[in-house]
């Protein structure tokens, strides 16, 4: 069944005032601007993302068809464990890192990007490094550069650590 929804805009992200207040909680954690309001029908904002997690037992399919009555509308990230994004098609992090070439002078094969989910492809795909960490999915690490330890052996932190100190 589907669960609470996050609505991300340029102005704010917004959720339903009469979500689950846990939910809410949880999610102020990840939207530091976060509005609650009575309905999503009259948001006045350049809609960007919907957030949503899915917890039915039939995970694949369901993303298997909601990627294919997206089609053409937009894209279906995950970032695995039930969570999805629709973004804007094309709009992805490797768009971010575009900006930050363009702001800082700085090409794309000079930058390093780390991951552990699928919504990360497009920008570990454009950079010069791309690190997933060992408790990534298994098609993520298929197109990493290098594969540190898990999220919660602090994966990232020993990566950035092994550079400094080899060079």
């Amino acid at each position: 069944m589907l669960q609470e929804l996050v609505i991300s805009g340029t102005k704010s992200a917004y959720v339903l005032a009469n979500a689950n207040p846990k939910f809410i909680e949880y999610v102020k954690k990840y939207y530091y601007r976060l509005l609650q309001v009575p309905t999503f029908a009259e948001l006045n904002d350049e809609i960007l993302k919907f957030s949503f997690n899915y917890f039915g037992n039939d995970l694949e399919n369901f993303q298997q068809k909601l990627k294919e009555k997206l089609q053409g509308k937009g894209d279906l990230t995950t970032s695995g464990h039930g969570n999805f994004d629709i973004i804007q098609r094309g709009l992805h992090k490797a768009n971010g890192l575009q900006v930050l070439t363009e702001e800082f002078n700085i090409p794309l094969f000079m930058m390093c990007a780390f991951s552990d989910g699928e919504n990360d492809f497009e920008m570990l795909s454009e950079v010069g490094e791309g690190v997933v960490v060992a408790n990534a999915s298994r098609a993520i690490k298929e197109i990493a550069d290098h594969i540190t330890d898990g999220n919660n052996n602090q994966g990232v932190l020993n990566y950035i650590d092994s550079v400094i100190k080899n060079g």
